[in-house]
């Protein structure tokens, strides 16, 4: 209905315009997990309105993330059962926030997908205070992992595509190719191949990789200072 009545009277509405806190129609789709409505305004927004901040410094994409960790907490299940009965629900609230997540990542809308994901922190400034930071709770921690083989399928995949495409144009004839796999890897890329901006897309993957791997390396610093201040508050305590 939505997409029905702006396509008929886009007068309407400017879908670019904000609210008192800063949130556009782009926000508000994304934290109620409006796919559907997501989809639309994704074909219509430039880039850098995809990436816009709310007054309180949040894009669309962390406000679907904080309201899925929010939900997949809430539900106190596991964070598979949680994607797939969020992604079956319908009604007004929608509940799709993963699928716009990841719409937004394939469109150039997830510039502070790892900063919101995977905050890097200093390895000097690592105290014992950020246990939870590193070790959030298990559907959080789920909810990283899955985005996290979400965009390294996308690279990987992006990888063999540009492979089979310098192949091709050494070799036209495809003789020496396997058919299949060429037609496969087209096939599965085909799908978040999104046009002029795909550079930048593909840029924030490959960022938000780096931000996850640097993430990883603070956890495991974190883990041996936190191990190293046990065991000596341990051995004070036997000293004692």
């Amino acid at each position: 209905m939505a997409q029905y009545l702006l396509n008929k009277f886009p007068e309407l509405v400017d879908i670019r315009q904000r609210n008192n806190a800063g949130f556009s129609p782009l926000h508000a789709a994304c934290e109620r997990g409006h796919f559907d409505v997501v989809c639309w305004l994704v074909r219509r927004l430039p880039v850098l309105d995809l990436n816009a901040s709310s007054l309180d410094h949040v894009s669309p994409f962390r406000v679907a993330f904080r309201t899925l960790c929010l939900q997949a907490s809430a539900q106190g299940i596991h964070v598979q059962e949680a994607l797939h009965a969020l992604a079956e629900m319908g009604g007004p609230s929608g509940e799709r926030q993963w699928d716009c997540m990841k719409l937004l990542m394939l469109n150039g809308g997830g510039k502070d997908a790892g900063a919101t994901m995977c905050p890097c922190v200093p390895h000097d400034e690592i105290n014992e205070q950020m246990g939870d930071l590193f070790f959030p709770p298990p559907t959080q921690q789920n909810l990283i992992w899955e985005f996290r083989n979400f965009v390294s399928s996308k690279v990987a995949a992006y990888a063999r595509y540009l492979y089979f495409c310098v192949c091709v144009q050494r070799r036209p004839d495809l003789e020496w190719l396997d058919r299949d796999a060429y037609l496969f890897a087209r096939l599965h890329v085909r799908d978040f191949l999104v046009g002029p901006e795909f550079d930048t897309a593909f840029g924030d993957w490959i960022a938000f990789l780096d931000d996850f791997a640097g993430y990883r390396e603070g956890a495991r610093v974190f883990g041996l200072k936190w191990r190293e201040k046990k065991l000596q508050d341990d051995w004070t305590n036997i000293l004692e």
